[in-house]
């Protein structure tokens, strides 16, 4: 390709290569009374155990485990003889992550209590065979000097899963049911990457970069979960003026369906694309974002409904469990507002970007990839145009995200003259 160059794998910014592990939610058996009247009095105990544990490490300002135990673990211990000791370490790391959530979020100002409360904590968290162990289809749970045996319904694949459960695993309550939730790790194999993608989240778009052997743009048009957002918050609206609160939860469960299906689509094309092209994935750091949004209540509600954490978390992990190598995120400022070509920041105004320095022009979406991939990799200079011209020789695609999938829309869209919504 004239004018575009690229050059394989020599990236900058190394990575680390982390375990992929997933989570799988195995229902109990309708319980007894007797059963459930004892499963209601350890989650009690063991509200009260992690209670404490928060106040005490507030309290002496504690962030390890070894203080907190070493202090407080005779105490509790004497206060519970009954509860099994590993509860008291479980409930110890509970916790501190607890308290480290509320020191993160208190630094911030965005807490109003001195100290958190554990009061609704509906999980018991299980570590190893000393309060647990999975016989055949059987949960046996340790219930202080003697067990409780609990059946399981698990399915063909979580069949396979508890043969290797040993740690990682915790017992919770929703409703009235019971759930055995299961953790579980993939090893992939690895491999040398010779390509970068490079993908930017937008309101009503996901806009991919793939620089390998030349530049590919795929617009993805997410417009649908944005109509969902709106479509469910009308209804909402309309139930609460007719006072059928008890419906609310219908209608909250189909919209959270119906949006992460769209999403689960859209993240499974982008792992599948970087591990057939074998290419290392990088996006902007935009996680505070919401920080900044103070904009009147409707579009408030707008772009605080915008689903751009659960997207970036659903490829990441994805790309984990695939074996593909994921970079820490670039600097999110100004990568949609910055010429590529010689590095001039302007306003913007709609979806067009034109530099009143070059007169490069083209979407604003694809210039927010071109940056990123141009933090992401200095040592790959010749990936972004040399001219306002190189941009005809990109490859374009546009893909539209819907419920039976990604659907490739007729007429790609020419990014030079701005067609892409």
């Amino acid at each position: 390709m004239a004018g575009i160059g690229f050059q394989k794998a020599r990236l900058s910014v190394f990575w680390v290569r982390e375990v992929a592990v997933k989570c799988t939610q195995i229902p109990l058996v309708q319980l007894t009374n007797r059963k459930s009247e004892l499963l209601e009095h350890l989650l009690t105990v063991y509200r009260d155990v992690v209670q404490e544990a928060v106040d005490y490490a507030i309290e002496n300002n504690i962030k390890s485990r070894g203080k907190l135990h070493e202090r407080l673990y005779r105490e509790l211990r004497a206060k519970y003889p009954e509860l099994a000791s590993h509860y008291i370490y479980t409930a110890f790391t509970m916790a501190l992550g607890i308290v480290r959530s509320f020191n993160k979020r208190r630094k911030s100002g965005r807490v109003r209590k001195e100290k958190p409360e554990v009061s609704k904590l509906n999980t018991i968290m299980l570590d190893d065979y000393h309060l647990f162990k999975v016989v055949e289809d059987v949960l046996r749970l340790n219930v202080g000097k003697s067990y409780l045996w609990l059946p399981l319904k698990p399915t063909e694949f979580q069949k396979r899963i508890l043969k290797n459960a040993a740690q990682g695993c915790s017992l919770s309550k929703k409703g009235d049911r019971w759930f055995l939730h299961v953790t579980y790790e993939n090893n992939p194999e690895s491999f040398k990457p010779e390509g970068v993608l490079a993908y930017d989240v937008n309101e009503k778009s996901l806009d991919v970069l793939v620089a390998k052997d030349g530049l590919h743009y795929i617009h993805i048009d997410l417009s649908e979960v944005k109509h969902l957002h709106s479509r469910y918050q009308r209804k909402r609206q309309r139930i609460q003026k007719l006072g059928l609160r008890k419906s609310l939860v219908k209608y909250r469960g189909r919209e959270a369906r119906r949006v992460n299906h769209l999403l689960h689509e859209v993240s499974k094309f982008v792992s599948d694309l970087s591990l057939k092209e074998r290419l290392v994935v990088v996006t902007e750091n935009i996680k505070n974002i919401r920080r900044r949004i103070d904009k009147g209540k409707k579009l408030n509600r707008r772009l605080h409904s915008w689903s751009f954490g659960k997207l970036n978390f659903q490829i990441k992990y994805k790309c984990e469990w695939s074996g593909v190598p994921y970079l820490k995120p670039v600097n999110a400022s100004n990568n949609s507002r910055t010429c590529p070509v010689c590095g001039v920041v302007t306003s913007l105004r709609g979806q067009v970007f034109k530099c009143p320095s070059c007169g490069f022009e083209a979407n604003r979406h694809l210039v927010a990839c071109l940056n990123i991939l141009r933090k992401a990799n200095s040592n790959v200079p010749s990936t972004t145009p040399s001219s306002a011209n190189a941009l005809d020789e990109i490859s374009q695609e546009w893909l539209v995200a819907t419920v039976k999938g990604l659907l490739k829309r007729e007429g790609e869209p020419n990014v030079r003259k701005c067609e892409v919504p």
